[in-house]
């Protein structure tokens, strides 16, 4: 289908517009009318930066079937300032420019593939089940501090306090997700603020913006900064599971990918889900197959079906997965099961959760590919 722009929208399993595509993603539905969770995620890639943010924020808006997100993550791996301003634009003559939060990072991954480069990552996220809460620190007056001085620690402390401060702890609140030019080992400095407010066991995760100079920029409402965090606070009827590991070889990433994924789909009684993925640019270099370390976190999920479309074992998340320089999440060295902590080489995962499981028998999640889902299509 053709929109005004001649632009092919995303209701083939793969969308062509000249130098950008985009897979096909059925979006995950479910609640009542007064307590549904709605959320989305959609990948193009190609030259055409803003064609790019424009075809993957088309593709996000047919999954959502009518519904408005409350917020759009936006994940961008290309290297000038100027494509990437494109692609937010792209994204926001869609959305508007005030949804729209994210990170510049080295790649980007869904349940329908992997980006390397010169691509855009959308997760939308909507229904009247959450609601979602942003914080933006346009400047940390980081940059030239020592790695070990107690002007970076005291620095990136209280930008990690005004983020938490601005996001109060409710008895909805859930899950924090923080972005932020602070890679690792600076992403504990900031953790450490944000922990000095909301307890050192509420669950966040997040990870930092691409390090290289020049490309190291959090989008906030259509702006690129440098040297900046922002942060969300999802609240509402969903669960949250936390898990992570370490690796620093091929074998070991997609071993530890298993790992986290199996981890957290034995934790989950939900019916829908989505696995939010801050994983180590060092983990991705040592990967020989971008393509392995994805299937490796659906066989961890257990995402293997039948003749007839149900799942054999386990569960079939959306994933949402960035490739950063810095990662926050629980992990096998957290010093307690339930504290997230900053770290490097780290794949940091959350499971989201909502609505009940199926009864035995049913299949639980939608077959794909699916044709245009509209609101409701899904259970």
């Amino acid at each position: 289908m053709m929109n005004r722009l001649g632009l092919m929208t995303a209701t083939t399993i793969l969308v062509t517009a000249g130098c950008a595509t985009a897979p096909q993603q059925p979006s995950a539905v479910s609640g009542t009318t007064a307590n549904r969770v709605v959320t989305a995620t959609a990948w193009a890639k190609g030259s055409d930066a803003y064609a790019v943010g424009r075809i993957a924020a088309e593709s996000l808006k047919l999954q959502l079937g009518g519904v408005e997100p409350h917020v759009v993550v936006l994940a961008e791996c290309f290297e000038e300032k100027s494509d990437k301003a494109k692609a937010a634009k792209g994204v926001a003559s869609v959305f508007g420019k005030d949804r729209i939060v994210g990170l510049a990072t080295y790649g980007l991954y869904t349940r329908e593939g992997v980006v390397e480069r010169d691509g855009v990552g959308l997760l939308a996220l909507g229904g009247n089940g959450i609601s979602v809460r942003t914080a933006f620190v346009p400047k940390q007056n980081s940059v030239g501090l020592e790695q070990e001085s107690v002007e970076l620690k005291d620095a990136l402390g209280a930008v990690g306090r005004k983020l938490a401060d601005q996001l109060p702890v409710t008895d909805r609140s859930r899950l924090m997700i923080v972005m932020a030019d602070t890679h690792s080992p600076k992403n504990q400095l900031l953790l450490d603020g944000i922990q000095s407010v909301v307890g050192t066991q509420f669950p966040v995760t997040g990870g930092s913006v691409n390090k290289n100079p020049g490309m190291n920029f959090i989008h906030w409402r259509g702006g690129l900064y440098a040297d900046a965090a922002v942060a969300l606070m999802i609240d509402g009827s969903i669960s949250v599971a936390q898990s992570g590991a370490q690796a620093k070889d091929n074998q070991a990433v997609l071993d530890t990918a298993k790992q986290v994924a199996s981890a957290l789909r034995d934790q989950s009684s939900r019916q829908e889900h989505l696995f939010l993925a801050f994983d180590c640019t060092g983990r991705k270099g040592k990967l020989e197959n971008m393509d392995d370390g994805l299937n490796a976190l659906k066989e961890g999920f257990g995402t293997k079906r039948l003749d007839n479309g149900n799942l054999k074992t386990g569960i079939d998340p959306q994933i949402f997965g960035v490739w950063c320089a810095g990662e926050i999440g629980c992990a096998e060295d957290s010093p307690h099961p339930q504290q997230p902590i900053g770290r490097g080489w780290h794949l940091m995962g959350t499971l989201i959760g909502w609505g009940s499981r199926v009864p035995s028998g049913r299949s639980a999640i939608p077959i794909y590919p699916s044709p245009e889902p509209t609101l409701g299509q899904f259970r």
